[in-house]
């Protein structure tokens, strides 16, 4: 899983380790040159970014509010694709079927239906699973946790449909 650029990339000029080099940003219509050492940096993808954005995208603050709900953004991007849970918008089909997806991403998780594809292998048995969290799953059966706690009885579960249905013998609700 690659992480997305949330900030304008900078192509450094010179080579890398000068500490004098210069790099070119664009800033809408004007064209700015700034140091590296005070303006520029490296982000966890090893390229090189305005460091001034990549604050502003790692800082945690969400400035990209949506107006239909109150959810917030660190990136503009990321309240593009949120907008698609309100429009329906799903602009990526499976070739394979029928159905479609608001992001590539979802759309690549559900293709390893049709492929077979189980990229994730139990440690502790030869069985394999096509999403990370079924493995999550299946492990609490060799590892014995059972996450989900009871909160009226000591009892726990590793599924909490598990600690759903057993809620009821408190609440005596049918199912």
């Amino acid at each position: 899983d690659s992480l997305q650029p949330l900030h304008p990339m900078v192509d450094c000029q010179q080579k890398e380790g000068h500490s004098s080099c210069t790099a070119t940003l664009e800033d809408g219509e004007s064209q700015k040159r700034q140091s590296h050492s005070s303006s520029t940096g490296v982000c966890k993808t090893g390229r090189l970014y305005d460091m001034g954005n990549r604050r502003e995208a790692h800082s945690g603050k969400r400035r990209f509010q949506c107006h239909l709900c109150p959810q917030s953004f660190k990136s503009r991007g990321n309240l593009n694709q949120h907008m698609r849970v309100h429009t329906g918008e799903r602009p990526h089909q499976c070739p394979s079927c029928d159905k479609s997806f608001s992001t590539k991403y979802i759309l690549s998780q559900h293709l390893r239906i049709h492929t077979g594809e189980r990229p994730y292998q139990c440690s502790f048995c030869p069985q394999r699973f096509a999403w990370h969290s079924y493995l999550s799953e299946h492990q609490r059966v060799h590892t014995g946790e059972k996450p989900f706690k009871c909160d009226f009885c000591p009892a726990s579960f590793r599924w909490n449909p598990s600690l759903k249905k057993h809620l009821r013998t408190h609440t005596r609700e049918r199912p």
